[in-house]
């Protein structure tokens, strides 16, 4: 099963203010709530996270970027998460559940 939405921050998101004052980026924490939030939609039942594995962050997020969350079941108990602007990877993991 997978699972992709795309996802466009205005810049004023709260998560944002703060993170950094002069540039400002999509926080590693607020990227593994949206991953998780979505794994659960994707699932249709709330899961419970034990680790998140194999975990990179490889180019930031800004503001007014559109970027795509792209989620693929990797067996029971486990979901690859893929943030992407375009064909640049921004960051990765795997959530384990």
């Amino acid at each position: 099963m997978s699972y992709e939405v795309e996802i466009c921050f205005d810049g004023s998101e709260n998560f944002f203010q703060g993170h950094f004052p002069e540039f400002p980026i999509l926080p590693g924490v607020m990227q593994l709530k949206l991953a998780h939030d979505y794994a659960e939609k994707m699932l249709g039942r709330e899961i419970k996270l034990h680790a998140v594995k194999k975990m990179k962050f490889v180019h930031v997020i800004r503001p007014r970027d559109r970027v795509m969350l792209r989620l693929e079941e990797k067996g029971e108990g486990s979901i690859l998460y893929v943030f992407s602007k375009g064909d640049t990877i921004c960051s990765s993991g795997v959530l384990a559940f």
